[in-house]
């Protein structure tokens, strides 16, 4: 299991202090921008990741509903299992059970996936606005090609990615790409 505090890094110099202030292999550069540094409740904790980053010229890169609805399209787009999404308080419980159920239905469904991915993104849209954070987490598994492993990777609201396997493939890459 890993745990990724995401950040996005602002200029080259930013980029250079943080293989100072932590060791390389808690370290990984999704793209040019956007950083994960990996942290855990032994050694290293979400506060010392964040106390120890403040002063450089960088943000937390959050999951606001734009950048949601772009990691579900592409997860649609590509026929990744998609998990449930959970939602903040501020969202009726009717309308997440809602979405919840149809997600099930892409899950297991062949002939009008395209349709039904549409109608969650469209449902979705409806009730978040772009730069708003109306979604507490997005979940997916897929079959890792470099190993028959299946890889269960969370994105929550607050910027952390979690992943069951100590694995970073090309398919995560090609999520942060998107951002770019």
């Amino acid at each position: 299991m890993i745990q990724y505090k995401l950040l996005e890094v602002l200029d080259e110099e930013t980029r250079k202090k943080i293989y100072d202030i932590f060791e390389e292999e808690d370290i990984y550069f999704f793209t040019k921008k956007i950083v994960g540094i990996k942290y855990d409740f032994k050694n290293k904790s979400y506060t010392e990741v964040l106390k120890k980053v403040i002063g450089l010229n960088l943000r937390q890169w959050i999951i606001t509903s734009y950048r949601c609805n772009k990691i579900i399209r592409y997860i649609t787009k590509n026929q990744i299992f998609l998990g449930p999404i959970k939602f903040l308080e501020c969202i009726d419980d009717d309308m997440s059970r809602d979405i919840n159920e149809r997600i099930i239905k892409l899950n297991n469904e062949t002939i009008n996936y395209q349709l039904l991915s549409e109608d969650i993104i469209k449902r979705l849209n409806w009730i978040a606005l772009e730069e708003c954070i109306d979604i507490r987490s997005i979940s997916m598994t897929y079959e890792s090609k470099m190993s028959p492993l299946d890889i269960d990777v969370t994105f929550y609201n607050n910027g952390v990615l979690y992943i069951n396997e100590n694995i970073i493939d090309e398919i995560l890459i090609e999520i942060f790409d998107n951002f770019n």
